[in-house]
């Protein structure tokens, strides 16, 4: 596996495809810093920019990029981020980070517009909700995929 030490991206754009539905993502990047003290050590990372035409802000941490294949010990994963005028936390792990499997995390978002939220987290879905302007919840998976 690659030895990173920090990657910086700057005015970029990332554009994912789904081949199956054809829903696709876009993250435009005004800065986005990751930094890896050694591939021991735990990733850091902050950024902000534009999800689904959404204001960005991020910051986080993450496994060491030496454990991303080590299926026997769950890699960490903790987000805070504020898209648009709504503020999501994640905190959790999966067992296998490369193929999105054995998923366990907590997430929690809150704001004023969270279906706005839920179109942008989750392209071409719309997330229902009736009243309230909190969400939280847990996902667990055991299987590969995001599904």
């Amino acid at each position: 596996f690659p030895v990173l030490d920090r990657l910086t991206a700057r005015n970029g754009s990332l554009v994912y495809r789904n081949g199956e539905t054809a829903a696709t993502s876009a993250l435009d990047i005004a800065a986005l810093d990751f930094v890896a003290p050694g591939p021991t050590r735990q990733v850091k990372f902050d950024g902000n920019g534009a999800f689904q035409g959404m204001k960005l802000q991020i910051a986080g941490t993450a496994g060491a990029v030496a454990e991303l294949r080590n299926p026997s010990k769950p890699y960490p994963l903790k987000i805070e981020a504020q898209l648009g005028d709504n503020h999501v936390s994640i905190d959790g792990t999966a067992a296998d980070p490369l193929d999105f499997a054995g998923i366990d995390v907590r997430f929690s978002a809150n704001g004023p517009d969270l279906q706005a939220l839920g179109h942008a987290l989750v392209a071409g879905c719309q997330l229902l909700l009736a009243v309230g302007d909190a969400l939280a919840g847990r996902r667990r998976a055991s299987t590969k995929g995001l599904g």
